[in-house]
């Protein structure tokens, strides 16, 4: 095992492929923009990966994504860890755990603030079992087209002081706030512009200004495949009812582009979730189709943070730290 680099990623898209080819059972593809963009490309710093090989083939491997985060106020850095992939000629050979042993021992890594990671139940046992903590899972909050079209207080007419674009130019001198009552993503200009060229996914973003002009208020979401809109992020500057002046927009947009629902990817019991869930919007219970949902999120830290992440309510997790929206 060793740790990979950019000289690497044919051999990181070729396993990418045969994973992606035997567990969905779809056709393999490139992933080399998507792995670029990932691993390489991040403002935040570049991903530490770790790898396997058996006869000069990458067999395993997995990553380490660097992120910063607003801890109660500070800005700190955490790593993610995520893509841990196993050909599926060597399972049962513990490879997974021994990258993920890997890549917690490397030096950036180990002096972290803390991580984390999006995983299955099934996969949770193992990291809880490793010194882990299961903190919370992951849901959907989601509200379908005919339950909007239904809504009484719907109307088709989009709210004034909207606007609607293509891309983060409007957000260069934004004022993002930054939050002391939770753990959260730390958010910047850089940051959204680099989240939102994604290659699998097209992103749109609904800008709300004040009377003097200024943007106060901004929603980016993305438009999957199956005719879902995805809310990636809102945010308001003060006033609440800029955020649900957003989402009410982004839910005209469902209506009159006839998508299937609107739907928001966050931690169960965070402040992001319960705006939603006080705003009319499901959880969803299904096991099966686009609104399933079957991940928890588990974190590692060191043992003196230990009384800060004895709450999952200060955890504000949503698909900003998720590119699968």
């Amino acid at each position: 095992m060793r740790e990979l680099n950019s000289g690497d990623i044919k051999e990181i898209d070729a396993l990418f492929s045969i994973v992606f080819q035997h567990f969905f059972k779809k056709p393999s593809k490139s992933n080399l923009e998507l792995i670029n963009w990932k691993y390489f490309n991040n403002p935040n710093g570049k991903a530490v990966l770790m790898g396997a090989f058996f006869d000069k083939e990458l067999i395993a491997s997995g990553a380490m994504i660097p992120e910063k985060i607003n801890y109660f106020g500070e800005e700190k850095i955490s790593y993610k860890c995520t893509d841990l992939m196993t050909h599926p000629d060597h399972h049962r050979k513990s490879l997974s755990k021994q990258i993920i042993s890997l890549l917690l021992k490397e030096s950036k890594v180990k002096s972290s603030f803390f991580c984390y990671t999006l995983c299955s139940k099934l996969a949770t046992k193992s990291f809880v079992k490793n010194n882990w903590k299961h903190l919370d899972k992951i849901v959907y909050y989601f509200k379908p087209n005919f339950l909007i079209r239904l809504s009484s207080f719907f109307s088709s007419k989009f709210d004034e002081g909207l606007e609607f674009v293509d891309s983060l130019d409007l957000l260069k001198t934004y004022k993002f706030e930054n939050r002391t009552t939770d753990i959260s993503v730390h958010k910047s200009y850089e940051f959204l512009q680099w989240r939102i060229l994604h290659p699998n996914f097209p992103y749109r973003i609904i800008v709300h200004r004040n009377s003097d002009g200024e943007v106060n208020g901004y929603l980016i979401y993305s438009l999957s495949t199956n005719k879902i809109l995805n809310v990636i992020d809102v945010d308001s500057v003060g006033k609440t009812n800029i955020k649900i002046k957003l989402i009410k927009a982004a839910e005209t947009i469902v209506y009159k582009e006839k998508l299937r629902a609107i739907l928001v990817t966050c931690s169960h019991k965070s402040s992001f979730g319960n705006f939603f869930r006080t705003s009319g919007y499901f959880v969803n219970t299904y096991s099966k189709g686009p609104l399933k949902s079957f991940q928890d999120l588990n974190i590692f830290y060191h043992a003196h943070l230990a009384s800060n992440f004895s709450t999952i309510d200060s955890w504000n997790f949503y698909g900003l730290s998720y590119d699968d929206v």
